[in-house]
């Protein structure tokens, strides 16, 4: 990596140094790359406890780490997100991996008007890669993508690629319309809207979807907004073994944006975990034409399995008041462990700050719905966990940031930082680790590190020193966030 001398950063920042206040002049000398931060490798860290250690990763104005993945050589990829200064909000996505060491050997970057949104690393090295291309139109609202499909060596080179081609069901159109003004509204009207598909049945839309993968052997399943949300089982030639819509059109979901995890269990049956608001349960029980009995007013987290043939084989709707989000779920021998965030209302008596983010663990029966655990983890103030696995022993792993306040207006007024946080099988506590930085740390995803086939703590990648809501209020050069990349021993 080509370094640049400390003194031409000093010369820049005397420069602009009278434009600034103390606290712009604080930051902007903390943006800078300098001998403090890691650059190249694993390091230590100021505030970090000496068994973790962490690089900065990419050197663009805005950057992040979206997704960390090992592969059984114990080397890391990510998906890592960069935002020059000057591009109008336009990001340039990268898919990367690093030796044990933290050291860069391998960078792949998205070709112009194409986005990498997700990847899956198999037992064979290779790699999938979900991504959306642009494609030249006339359209008159905004510009349209189709989704392809890449298959990877682990040096990178390409195998194959192929569209994801679905002309969709007519079914699969309808849509369901709820009063957005009424709290618990039943459904005001069902309509049937056109198939978003070009004459070779290419998925178009319009945006670069949230998508999820994961790898079932040399296969995949595929998690993505087209036909509304629908799960694709794709054979090792890419090409689409089955496909099955999982939540239908409704006017209260936001194109594009999943808000949902996967998981397969040992049998390779698919599962897919929603936290769902009343609406969204009553248009997806009137879809399916399923009965969720017992419940007023059903609202939680909503789980359904697909056999390996693609079919709707069970379905669960855990009752819980506010969830906003899965962070990572598993399921094995007909025991679903899940991590997630909920909101807990009421919880605080302040002006504008009545609720607070706290963790939820459980551990469930999804054949009957009867909880073995449930437990509700409160460490420092708001605590919103990104990502959750569990270990070959059963126990608990969150990743995300806490320690911040967001008031109920949505704005983020008080900083965070990065947390790793351990539970056993019944939720307690094992273990937690505090990930400060300067102003704010976000941890997204972590891996299981493996040394000579074996678990050796986790690897990780997110966000520091990174803004809040009001940060760059009067001052936008103060937008910048820096990406990491960690370990954990």
């Amino acid at each position: 990596m080509k370094k640049v001398s400390g003194y031409f950063f000093l010369f820049q920042f005397l420069l602009i140094s009278h434009a600034c206040n103390s606290e712009s002049k604080q930051i902007s000398e903390q943006n800078n790359p300098s001998k403090k931060e890691n650059l190249d490798r694993f390091g230590n860290f100021q505030g970090w406890p000496e068994r973790a250690k962490m690089r900065r990763v990419g050197e663009s104005f805005i950057e992040e780490v979206k997704t960390v993945q090992q592969d059984h050589e114990g080397n890391t990829w990510i998906l890592r997100r960069s935002t020059a200064e000057d591009s109008n909000g336009f990001s340039k996505h990268f898919i990367e991996k690093f030796n044990p060491q933290g050291v860069l050997i391998l960078s792949l970057q998205e070709p112009s008007g194409t986005h990498f949104n997700a990847f899956t690393i198999h037992p064979s090295g290779e790699l999938t890669i979900a991504e959306t291309r642009k494609i030249d139109t006339t359209e008159e609202y905004g510009k349209i993508f189709h989704i392809w499909f890449k298959r990877l060596k682990h040096d990178g080179t390409l195998i194959t690629e192929v569209p994801l081609r679905d002309a969709g069901s007519d079914e699969e159109q309808l849509y369901y319309m709820f009063d957005w003004d009424k709290k618990y509204s039943d459904i005001v009207s069902v309509e049937t809207i056109p198939h978003v598909v070009d004459s070779e049945d290419k998925i178009r839309t319009y945006a670069t979807n949230e998508e999820l993968l994961s790898s079932v052997g040399e296969e995949a399943i595929f998690l993505a907004y087209t036909h509304s949300v629908k799960l694709y089982r794709l054979k090792k030639d890419l090409q689409i073994a089955w496909n099955k819509q999982v939540m239908p059109h409704h006017n209260l979901i936001l194109m594009g944006h999943l808000e949902a995890k996967l998981a397969v269990d040992e049998t390779g049956n698919a599962y897919v975990a929603f936290p769902s608001i009343y609406e969204q349960i009553k248009a997806w029980k009137t879809h399916f034409k399923k009965n969720m009995d017992g419940l007023d007013i059903p609202k939680g987290i909503l789980i359904v399995e697909l056999n390996t043939a693609g079919e709707l084989q069970n379905y669960r709707l855990f009752h819980q008041e506010n969830p906003l989000s899965v962070a990572g779920f598993f399921v094995q021998n007909d025991v679903i462990t899940l991590g997630a965030t909920l909101k807990v209302l009421g919880k605080l008596a302040k002006h504008n700050n009545t609720h607070e983010r706290d963790l939820l663990f459980f551990r469930a029966q999804f054949s009957t719905g009867e909880f073995y655990v449930h437990k509700i983890i409160d460490i420092q103030r708001d605590d919103y966990a990104h990502d959750f696995k569990i270990d070959g022993h059963g126990n608990g792993i969150f990743v995300g940031s806490n320690n911040f306040v967001q008031v109920d207006s949505g704005s983020f007024v008080e900083y965070g930082q990065g947390f790793a946080l351990f539970v056993d099988k019944e939720g307690n506590k094992l273990d937690y680790v505090s990930l400060p930085g300067p102003r704010h740390t976000r941890i997204n995803s972590f891996d299981f590190r493996k040394s000579q086939s074996e678990r050796s703590g986790i690897v990780f990648g997110g966000r520091y020193d990174a803004p809040i809501t009001h940060t760059a209020d009067e001052d936008k050069s103060l937008n910048y966030q820096k990406g990491l990349l960690g370990v954990l021993e």
